[in-house]
């Protein structure tokens, strides 16, 4: 693979600048539109993530809980919407459970937090993100073939989690 295009410089050569610019504008809408909901979840993730290394219970438990449900299920989960997970039929039946405990105002046990936290990250690596970096590679390389610095185009994803952990931490693969 050669070197990628060079950023859209102003004032290079007036009409070539534009096109490229438009060219840029175009692919970075597209790639937004099939990437949005993809994104949306890798950020939902993120917020798992970083419930990973909070104490257990309150305020933590509440972020876990419904950005784990939303991960799983985008529409499953708003504000107040909690109750109606308990009927919802794409949220699996243990998690159900634990939504009804959460509302009669029980904490989630540790070895549920860790339970949650390991199907999340499951979903994520096993889904959310080849997915995410299917999108990405197709528009590079578009963006590539229309002489496009990609890098004007898509929004990179996180970057790969090893699994193998040391102290209970994450470590980004190598």
């Amino acid at each position: 693979m050669g070197d990628p295009v060079p950023y859209i410089k102003p004032g290079d050569s007036g009409m070539q600048d534009m096109r490229l610019f438009q060219r840029a504008n175009a692919l970075r809408d597209d790639y937004n539109k099939e990437s949005q909901s993809m994104r949306d979840r890798e950020d939902i993730y993120d917020l798992i993530d970083t419930m990973r290394k909070e104490p257990a219970g309150g305020p933590s438990d509440i972020v876990l809980l419904y950005n784990f449900v939303k991960l799983n299920d985008p529409n499953a989960a708003r504000e107040g919407e909690l109750e109606l997970v308990q009927r919802g039929a794409s949220i699996p039946d243990t998690w159900k459970r634990y939504v009804g405990r959460f509302l009669q105002g029980n904490i989630l046990a540790p070895e549920q937090r860790v339970k949650m936290i390991e199907a999340a990250d499951k979903l994520y690596e096993g889904g959310i993100r080849p997915k995410l970096e299917s999108i990405n590679k197709r528009y590079e390389d578009s963006s590539k073939r229309n002489e496009v610095d990609f890098r004007d185009v898509i929004r990179p994803s996180r970057p790969a989690k090893s699994t193998d952990t040391q102290n209970g931490e994450w470590r980004l693969k190598k």
